[in-house]
C-alpha cells in the first residue's frame, strides 16, 4: 500500500504540470487579453490610448515576456503559494479563492451528500424490486429528472416558487437576506437553509438520477452472482443477503464516480451560481474568463486539478475498503 501511494503521488507531479501547462497555453493563445479588456478594444483601435501606455501596461503585467518565461514565473510563484493578484480587482487571488471557496463547498458538499444518500437506497430498491410497478415509476421519474437541463429547472423554480408568476415562497438570490448579521444564530441557520433549497435542488437532481441508475445496474450484477445464491441457500434473510453481502460489492462503481465528482466541490456550477446570484467559485471563474484575468483562472484551475487528482487517488484507496478482494501492491 505504501509503495502504491508513493507511486501515485509521484505521478501526480507531471500530471499537474501537464494540466497547468495546457491551460496556460490555451489562455494566452485565445483571442483577447487583460490589456484589451481593461483599456477597451475600441479605445485601443481608435488610438485614444498611446502605444507607450499599452506597452507599459503589458510590461507591468508581464505579458511582453515569451510564454515559456511567463509560465516559469507562474510556477515559481506557485512554489511560494502565491497565485498573484486579480488584474481587475487588484486583490490577491488567494484572498478571492478564500472568499469564494467556502460558498461553493457548502453548496456542492450538501448536493453531493444528498445525491449519494438518496441514490444508494433508490438503486437498491430498483434492483431488488425490478420490473415491479413501483420500480417502473421510480425509473420513469429518474429519467425525466436526468433529461431536464439545469437552466430550465432553475428558471422553472423561480417562476413557480420565487415570485415569478405563481407563488413567492422561496428566496432566489444570494444565500441570506438583508440584515442577516443582526439575526440570532437559530434564525441565521434557518435563513441559510431556506436560501439553499433552490440551488441545492438544482445541483442534486441530475447526479441523483445518474447515480441511482449506476447503483441499480451494479446491484443487479451482484445479486446474480453465485455467492449470493449460496447465501440465500444457507437460509439467510433477504435483508441480510442484500445489505450484508450484495451492497458492499455493488458500491465500487459509485466509489469510482466519487473520485470524478470531487472536483465538482471546487468548480461548483457556473449556471446555478449565476442564476441564483451566488458568489462562489463558479461565478469567480466565469467573471475571470470574461475579463481574461489569467491569474484568477489559473488559481481556479490549479485547485480543480489538485482536487481531481486527489479524488482519483482517494477512490482507488477506497476500493480496498469497499472490496477486501482488492489489494494495492
Amino acid at each position: 500500500m505504501k509503495r502504491f501511494l508513493l507511486r501515485r503521488l509521484l505521478l501526480m507531479v507531471p500530471t499537474f504540470f501537464g494540466i497547468t501547462l495546457v491551460t496556460f497555453a490555451f489562455l494566452h493563445l485565445a483571442p483577447g487579453d487583460p490589456v484589451s479588456m481593461s483599456m477597451g478594444d475600441a479605445a485601443i483601435g481608435q488610438g485614444a490610448i498611446s502605444r507607450e501606455a499599452i506597452a507599459h501596461f503589458r510590461h507591468t503585467m508581464g505579458l511582453d515576456d515569451p510564454l515559456p518565461a511567463q509560465y516559469a514565473k507562474w510556477l515559481w510563484r506557485i512554489v511560494r503559494f502565491d497565485f498573484g493578484n486579480g488584474w481587475r480587482t487588484g486583490q490577491p487571488v488567494t484572498q478571492l479563492l478564500a472568499q469564494s471557496l467556502p460558498v461553493t463547498l457548502l453548496l456542492s458538499s450538501i448536493a453531493l451528500f444528498l445525491s449519494y444518500a438518496i441514490a444508494i437506497p433508490l438503486g437498491v430498491h430498483a434492483a431488488v424490486k425490478r420490473d415491479s410497478p413501483a420500480e417502473k415509476l421510480v425509473t420513469l421519474l429518474l429519467f425525466i429528472l436526468y433529461s431536464l437541463p439545469v437552466p430550465f429547472v432553475a428558471i422553472l423554480i423561480i417562476l413557480l416558487f420565487g415570485g415569478g408568476h405563481f407563488f413567492n415562497v422561496l428566496p432566489i438570490q444570494g444565500l441570506h437576506r438583508d440584515g442577516f448579521e443582526s439575526l440570532a444564530w437559530p434564525a441565521r441557520i434557518g435563513d441559510l437553509v431556506w436560501h439553499l433549497i433552490a440551488p441545492v435542488f438544482c445541483l442534486t437532481y441530475g447526479s441523483l438520477a445518474s447515480l441511482s441508475r449506476y447503483m441499480r445496474g451494479a446491484m443487479l450484477d451482484v445479486i446474480r452472482q453465485d455467492y449470493i445464491r449460496t447465501a440465500r441457500a444457507k437460509g439467510l434473510s433477504e435483508r441480510a443477503v442484500i445489505f450484508r453481502h450484495a451492497l458492499r460489492n455493488s458500491l465500487l462503481p459509485l466509489v469510482t464516480l466519487l473520485g470524478l465528482y470531487l472536483p465538482f466541490l471546487v468548480g461548483g456550477s457556473v449556471i446555478v451560481e449565476r442564476i441564483f446570484g451566488i458568489n462562489g467559485m463558479g461565478m469567480l471563474a466565469f467573471r475571470a474568463i470574461l475579463e481574461r484575468d489569467y491569474n484568477v483562472i489559473m488559481g481556479v484551475t490549479t485547485l480543480t486539478a489538485l482536487l481531481t487528482m486527489v479524488g482519483v487517488l482517494v477512490s482507488d484507496l477506497l476500493y480496498a475498503i469497499v472490496d477486501p478482494r482488492i489489494r494495492h501492491a
